[in-house]
């Protein structure tokens, strides 16, 4: 297929085909895209905008079988839903720094308390990339997704297991229970950040 040229590829994406009576007739969009709003007062808004350029459009163009949207209340936004979190153990997490700065092996993701606790279990490496200091990064932030408050580092709590990296196993109250690469058990304190 032969490639479009960006002028028609804006043509194309900016027009509305409209279905009348088995003919069609373009009409040039003039409601915008949602671009990077954020507020559901201006999801709202758009969306308003929106359903009434539609009724417009089929107030001129009248066809009896064709549905009309209902009309958007000028009340409240309509509550959209937040993802839940999802809590426990992940082997291959998303890290927030690189692996010259730290090797992760994996992770555990939970409340605590009235907050969300993202702790990354690992080692810090040497130059040369062997685990150096067995270690576990701690991360604190609102427990909802949709929150102002960032997410902030706590800090890098070491081990004394030595040049080896931690393995978050599981998590009972406020204990995370670890192996590290010898095969031992050690627990690390998620209230007090202290290993035992």
């Amino acid at each position: 297929m032969p490639s479009m040229s960006v002028k028609a590829k804006a043509l194309i994406s900016g027009l509305a085909l409209v279905i009348l009576g088995g003919s069609a007739a373009a009409l040039a969009t003039t409601v915008p895209p949602p671009a990077h709003t954020t507020s559901a007062k201006e999801r709202l808004a758009i969306l308003n905008s929106r359903v009434k350029h539609d009724l417009s459009l089929q107030a001129t163009h009248p066809k009896s079988d064709v549905p009309r949207p209902a009309p958007v209340t000028s009340g409240a936004a309509p509550a959209i839903p937040e993802p839940a979190r999802a809590s426990g153990v992940v082997k291959k997490p998303q890290t927030p720094f690189s692996p010259l700065e730290f090797v992760v092996s994996n992770a555990y993701f939970g409340r605590l308390g009235s907050q969300w606790v993202s702790v990354f279990a690992g080692a810090v490496p040497t130059p040369s990339g062997s685990p150096a200091h067995a270690g576990v990064w701690v991360y604190l932030g609102p427990v909802s997704t949709s929150a102002a408050a960032p997410t902030k580092a706590v800090g890098l709590f070491l081990s004394n297991s030595g040049p080896t990296e931690l393995t978050i196993v599981s998590r009972h109250g406020p204990l995370l229970t670890l192996r590290d690469g010898h095969g031992v058990t050690l627990t690390f304190n998620l209230a007090t950040h202290e290993f035992r």
